[in-house]
């Protein structure tokens, strides 16, 4: 009997012992499966997500691989929404004639109207109206399905940067493109709008990683360029909103590329595990630039925005964004085949196009330019190499010194690649069409700015095993990665 029992209770207890073995198992399991997918524990966020504010720029048909340049309004707009929304405006929240409905899928055109009004025509708002004036500078297209949901907020929708629809998913179009969040539209003038983007800045992130970086390249590269860009879209805000602006970045690269909602789940999985990290110096954070492609020769932040500081104000930036070589650049333009666009490359300048853009520049300042003569360089960064001015000799006075960053905008950005230049370069020579004409020729290394962290070089930094926290370290010194949220 005793024995019977012994028996009966080990029994018993390996069956227990089993149990909690696959049961322990199967929770391991499905947490690794949630940390792959990126949605593993993280740390307790030490505040809320703020939120930001994209103007979306008028490029052709917002294609997306559109030209990096566009206006900064639209004569009119054309949205569809995705999921049911809310038509409101901020300037009389609690007036409900200048409320409305769109149903999901309902198509909406906005126009401006002569004296600072919007004329709103659907076939699909809920109160049957085909064509809607509202006598408003702004109105905002909101999620009605919201997480977390509408009671948990603001009921004056006083910032809608926080409104999401349901699971994160798109609410509305323009174009090809998709969007997070909320949209506000400005009236910008008698023929003009203005569209902005509101939604969190984690949202907004993992729409800036997928276009910044490949989808395809390694994770931790992935981590890196989101840390990146959040410290990024932070200092951005930060400026805004201290400066009362109406809106903090841009869809282009003279901030970061975003097209909206085109995230894949790499990018989301290293937006998530990096939630709420930034580059920080003395615990403060700043804006840190980046580049596509460095050319072997970092240049330092002041060759790009002199004088820059962090967020506070307080701390210089030189320190953290210095001249410095890159041993990764090589190795990674070869294994990427990207040695004829992120590698060498060559400029044409025609000087009656260099004169024409000058010129423009110059309008403000009264000064005059004759026809260019001749282009040279005129200082040159003793660390990098980098070129840091150019001496633009014309027909009607002094030579005008231009600095190097200004002068590749002149010229185009995606034409003249980067400030590397070759020291053979500018090369003058005879136009082979037209007797007497003078072009000359630039050659340079990399692609991009230079300053801060070359993206091709960080593909082949995760490659070789480095962490997303070391690769920002090496480009950003004497930092630290500190979460916001």
């Amino acid at each position: 009997m005793e024995r019977d029992r012994a028996l009966k209770i080990a029994r018993a207890s390996l069956l227990c012992a089993l149990l909690l073995y696959f049961a322990g198992s199967l929770v391991w399991t499905l947490s690794r499966q949630e940390a792959d997918r990126g949605h593993g524990r993280l740390p307790a966020s030490p505040g809320s997500d703020p939120g930001v504010r994209v103007l979306i720029l008028n490029r052709p048909q917002l294609l997306d691989r559109a030209p990096p340049k566009g206006a900064r309004t639209f004569d009119s707009i054309h949205v569809q929404a995705l999921v049911a929304c809310e038509l409101s405006s901020p300037d009389a929240p609690d007036n409900p004639d200048l409320r409305a409905t769109l149903k999901p899928g309902g198509r909406l055109l906005i126009k401006p109207e002569l004296n600072s009004g919007l004329i709103l025509s659907s076939g699909d708002f809920d109160r049957g109206a085909k064509e809607l004036y509202w006598t408003v500078s702004r109105i905002w297209l909101t999620p009605i399905a919201c997480e977390p949901p509408r009671e948990t907020t603001t009921k004056t929708l006083s910032d809608p940067t926080g409104f999401e629809a349901a699971g994160g998913d798109a609410s509305f179009s323009i174009g090809r493109n998709r969007y997070r969040g909320s949209l506000e539209i400005r009236w910008a003038g008698s023929k003009e709008v203005s569209a902005v983007n509101c939604l969190p800045i984690e949202a907004y992130l993992e729409g800036v990683v997928s276009e910044e970086m490949s989808p395809g390249w390694p994770l931790e590269a992935l981590k890196a360029q989101a840390i990146v860009s959040r410290g990024y879209a932070w200092a951005r805000r930060s400026r805004a909103r201290a400066g009362a602006a109406w809106f903090d970045l841009q869809d282009g690269g003279d901030d970061q590329e975003y097209r909206g909602s085109t995230g894949s789940d790499l990018c989301e999985r290293a937006v998530f595990e990096t939630r709420g990290l930034v580059p920080q110096v003395h615990n403060s954070a700043f804006l840190p630039l980046f580049h596509a492609s460095s050319g072997g020769r970092i240049g330092g932040v002041d060759a790009v925005w002199a004088g820059a500081r962090d967020v506070s104000g307080r701390e210089p930036l030189s320190a953290v964004m210095p001249p410095q070589d890159d041993p990764w650049y090589s190795g990674a333009v070869e294994a990427l085949g990207w040695q004829d666009t992120h590698g060498i490359s060559t400029a044409t300048i025609d000087p009656r196009e260099l004169q024409r853009e000058l010129g423009k520049a110059l309008t403000p300042t009264g000064r005059a330019i004759g026809y260019v003569k001749d282009i040279k360089v005129g200082r040159r960064d003793p660390v990098s190499q980098r070129v840091l001015t150019v001496m633009v000799h014309h027909s009607q006075g002094d030579p005008v010194e231009v600095p190097a960053h200004a002068f590749r905008r002149l010229v185009g950005e995606n034409v003249l690649r980067s400030t590397l230049w070759t020291p053979e370069s500018p090369r003058k020579y005879e136009s082979p069409v037209k007797r007497g004409h003078f072009l000359y020729d630039i050659t340079c290394y990399g692609w991009g700015h230079g300053a801060g962290m070359s993206q091709v070089s960080a593909w082949l930094m995760a490659r070789q095993g480095f962490t997303a926290e070391r690769i920002v370290q090496r480009f950003y010194l004497n930092t630290r990665l500190g979460r916001l949220w």
